[in-house]
């Protein structure tokens, strides 16, 4: 159902990255039913962060699918897991490309 892209604002360097204020832009494509995507986040400093479990797994998943012979695109983020320095709460914004209607409802 399309494609997943994460993006943060500029920076000068990656020890300025943060992912509190995070931008995901999807692109739709109809002919796929769903679309999966697994970002993995860490401190950037542990070189062991897997095997010690700290890091967080940011997913985002669509689902297309005709209901009473309307188009519905479900579209779900989820947070996993937990590392030092992660941010506490995110500012998400979805961006949505390629729809061929105008949205009606957006919950």
């Amino acid at each position: 159902m399309g494609a997943f892209i994460p993006s943060v604002a500029d920076m000068r360097n990656t020890k300025a990255y943060s992912s509190q204020s995070l931008r995901v832009d999807f692109y739709a494509d109809f002919s796929v039913e769903s679309a999966f995507y697994t970002m993995y986040e860490d401190d950037g400093k542990d070189p062991n962060s897997i095997s010690n479990e700290q890091l967080q797994e940011l997913s985002f998943s669509s689902i297309h699918k005709l209901i009473d012979g309307y188009e519905v695109l479900e579209l779900v983020a989820r947070v996993r897991g937990d590392y030092k320095g992660a941010p506490k709460r995110r500012s998400i914004i979805m961006a949505i490309n390629g729809l061929k209607y105008t949205l009606k409802r957006f919950m």
